[in-house]
């Protein structure tokens, strides 16, 4: 285990970026003893849960004009585990006490606990910090008063007559002298783990590759089993805020994460259940009508997702490569097993996808259960791809252009009127469709079959992908004038 000398880590700490001045003291040092070679293996599962978690923490800090590097604040307050709980009785990711959870508006009772959900808990710890930096005027103090509240920080000031934390550390209970040490090391590990050699230990793909959305109705985690084929520790994991194995019915509504590649067989599902007014669930269709034939619980999901190799062009940055392919910048930075968030031209990246996007559909107990048909999607090519990975879609999906082509032959006219209320629409040579909210480019040319990504790419010079942006799909044919 290579161990740097003194004088590299004093001079890592001169030129680190941190939130806080770091300072290499005593406390500082025991930390990053802990981190980087007492308990080596415990550092690198949280380095590898980073890819979960920081790209929401970024994206919500952000939002509210605070700094990213906020981020670190929960390795020290929970090592990245939703479910973590103190011997005092905090929780959740941001380590929320009950009666502070409640005063920032969390939900806690027996069937749901918001200091678990990894997003409500983030913008409840965003509140709780914004409050303290505006009241203390650094981040040093604002981290204090996290730890043991404004007052005792407050006291400490006053005793001290003096605004630095350094100063005033005596005067502050134990655990919250270390705090600021701890994030100052927590800091460190995640900018320098390499140069250590550590190795984060990611998650599986479906644990990486998500999608969050909002539902209404009741479902168990053992039904999202059935449908998806996922093992409930999948489903617990990726849904940490619920405790009694399920998603309650709600008028507001719910989030439910699930991989990305099973999420629309649970929309598929929910939405069939619905009455046609859409206003009550139909419990006798759901018990009589609706045959579930389980899917087999898969707990080696490798075979499910494939590769391909991007290479970078001139101008691109991993951000815009992110968003194209509908990921994020710490996921090719993990599967590249990359350091930094920068791409150069030339620069050749791994990238993965999954190789269904599963469906449901709805069977009568008198029916034989046959498999459900996903949407296949094989590797294809954007600007700056190996030619050898220029493949054409399934003869499936070139044959359903094919079909609907035929049905398309119809006045134009006729076909606008027909789109006219849809996030699609046809206008001059060209079918457009409009972005919904967190949709990237590769979503939406798999809503349309035969369009591949680097169509939609020649079609349209983005420079950035938006809620509500309209994009070209393609050329209308010849048969549709």
């Amino acid at each position: 285990m290579y161990v740097p000398d003194d004088a590299t880590i004093n001079a890592r700490f001169g030129e680190m970026n941190c939130l806080v001045k770091p300072k290499l003291t005593p406390a500082v040092r025991s930390y990053m003893k802990t981190y980087l070679q007492l308990r080596r293996a415990h550092s690198e599962v949280i380095l590898g849960k980073t890819v979960m978690y920081f790209p929401m923490f970024e994206k919500k800090f952000r939002e509210h004009d605070m700094p990213e590097d906020l981020k670190y604040l929960s390795i020290v307050e929970s090592a990245l585990r939703p479910k973590a709980t103190s011997r005092v009785g905090a929780g959740g990711l941001w380590q929320f006490m009950p009666e502070t959870g409640y005063s920032y508006g969390l939900e806690i009772n027996e069937y749901r606990d918001d200091r678990s959900d990894p997003e409500m808990s983030t913008e409840a710890a965003i509140a709780y910090l914004k409050n303290a930096h505006n009241r203390f005027g650094n981040w040093e103090l604002a981290l204090a008063a996290y730890n043991s509240g404004a007052g005792r920080v407050n006291r400490a000031v006053r005793r001290a007559r003096s605004k630095n934390f350094w100063k005033i550390q005596r005067y502050l209970p134990r655990e919250t002298r270390a705090y600021v040490p701890a994030f100052i090391a927590a800091t460190y590990l995640c900018k320098y783990y390499a140069d250590h050699g550590l190795t984060p230990q990611y998650p599986s793909l479906d644990m990486q590759m998500t999608q969050t959305v909002k539902i209404y109705d009741h479902i168990s985690f053992y039904k999202i089993g059935q449908l998806t084929g996922l093992s409930q520790y999948v489903i617990e994991d990726l849904n940490p805020a619920y405790n009694m194995g399920f998603v309650p019915a709600n008028g507001k509504g719910y989030t439910l994460t699930l991989p990305k590649r099973v999420m629309q067989t649970v929309l598929d599902y929910l939405s069939h259940i619905k009455r046609p007014d859409g206003n009550q669930r139909d419990l006798s269709l759901a018990v009589t009508s609706v045959t579930i034939k389980s899917r087999p619980i898969k707990t080696d999901t490798r075979d499910e997702y494939f590769e391909s190799m991007y290479t970078v062009q001139e101008g691109e940055t991993m951000e815009r490569i992110a968003e194209m392919y509908g990921i994020t910048k710490n996921n090719i930075m993990a599967w590249n097993n990359l350091t930094s968030p920068y791409a150069y031209v030339g620069q050749e990246l791994k990238i993965f996808h999954p190789h269904k996007i599963e469906r449901w559909s709805p069977r009568t107990e008198t029916e034989e259960a046959p498999p459900i048909e996903s949407l296949a999607l094989t590797p294809f090519a954007v600007a700056g791809l190996d030619e050898n990975m220029r493949a054409t879609r399934v003869e499936k999906a070139t044959s359903y252009k094919k079909k609907r082509a035929k049905k398309a032959k119809v006045k134009s006219t006729d076909v606008k009127k027909k789109a006219a209320g849809n996030a699609t629409k046809m206008r001059g040579n060209y079918i457009y469709y409009r972005l919904e909210a967190g949709e990237s480019l590769q979503d939406a040319a798999d809503k349309f079959p035969g369009v591949r990504l680097q169509d939609i790419l020649e079609l349209n010079k983005l420079k950035k992908v938006r809620k509500g942006l309209k994009i070209r799909i393609k050329k209308i044919d010849e048969n549709m004038e």
